[in-house]
């Protein structure tokens, strides 16, 4: 057997590179909440290819736009995963109750956003981002994504009230000290800049990478963008 004498005799190198996606896994995804009861889940190689199931006047379409604008992104796949805009009868949890006229059945239910995610979040995104979800929504969002350990959420908020209602409840909730947390936060007031996508974007092709050192993309508008992160434990899966 070899002994080493001296720590100074090992030498460890090591390398972080990004995993080849080889275009079969979607590194972003955009959540979108539908016109029904249906939930749906589609991968787009271009903006083209997504033009023909939402057209260039759709805010989904402006923040792909913006997210394929991003040179390191351009050979990759983007997922969007439209939810369904009313809760999800939990079936397991079905009960019936014996009345004077039959029978009353009762269900509890999952919020649509959360029912969608439970079938994609291991589609293999590392970074989602929302396209107008209702704050319930986004709250129940982050719990369903904190409880599982997985994906990184990234909100682009347009107000400091709006960023304050989500970042409260998120800190209320994702305190577990084996746990990471898993949802980042972006005021930007305007209706047609998406920085948030592009931040994700670049992120999930560049790794390892520091957010808050991301800069010069076109969606980006020096001293217009507030950014304010909630990045204490930052959960980024890459398998």
């Amino acid at each position: 057997m070899t002994q080493i004498k001296h720590r100074s005799d090992v030498h460890f190198v090591v390398s972080i590179k990004a995993l080849t996606n080889d275009g079969v896994f979607p590194d972003v995804a955009i959540a979108v909440q539908g016109k029904d009861t249906n939930s749906t889940a589609k991968t787009y190689a271009s903006l083209e290819d997504l033009s023909v199931d939402f057209p260039e006047n759709t805010k989904t379409y402006a923040q792909a736009e913006a997210i394929f604008d991003v040179d390191s992104f351009n050979n990759n796949l983007l997922e969007v995963i439209t939810y369904p805009n009313a809760p999800v009868a939990t079936p397991s949890n079905v009960q019936v109750t014996p009345t004077n006229s039959g029978a009353q059945v009762t269900a509890t239910t999952t919020p649509g956003i959360v029912s969608a995610m439970q079938g994609h979040m291991w589609d293999g995104f590392k970074y989602l981002i929302t396209d107008d979800v209702p704050e319930a929504d986004l709250e129940a969002l982050t719990d369903a994504l904190y409880d599982a350990q997985r994906v990184m959420l990234f909100v682009q908020a347009k107000s400091v009230d709006d960023f304050v209602k989500l970042q409260t409840h998120v800190a209320s909730y994702q305190n577990k000290p084996n746990k990471l947390g898993n949802t980042a936060i972006l005021v930007d007031a305007s209706d047609n800049r998406f920085p948030a996508a592009q931040l994700v974007a670049y992120a999930s092709t560049n790794v390892p990478t520091d957010i808050m050192h991301i800069s010069n993309l076109s969606e980006m508008a020096v001293d217009q963008i507030l950014v304010m992160m909630m990045l204490t434990k930052l959960l980024v899966l890459m398998d």
